[in-house]
């Protein structure tokens, strides 16, 4: 449940953050404790910030073929 409760979590605020709930955060929080909740928060913000740098400096994708 605990992971499953962080995915939720991660899952939602990449896609849109205004879909994640409170009642999703609190769960998380009871099933994960706060720190891991606000370190999964931090990357999944982090990793979207990334995302928005790498686009508007229209950096090639790289391949995991190569």
């Amino acid at each position: 449940d605990r992971e499953r409760a962080l995915f939720r979590l991660a899952r939602n605020l990449a896609a849109s953050p205004v879909v994640l709930s409170d009642r999703q955060v609190e769960q998380a929080v009871s099933l994960a404790g706060p720190q891991t909740v606000v370190q999964a928060i931090n990357l999944v913000c982090q990793l979207a910030a990334l995302n928005r740098l790498t686009e508007a400096a229209n950096l090639p994708f790289e391949s995991s073929d190569e």
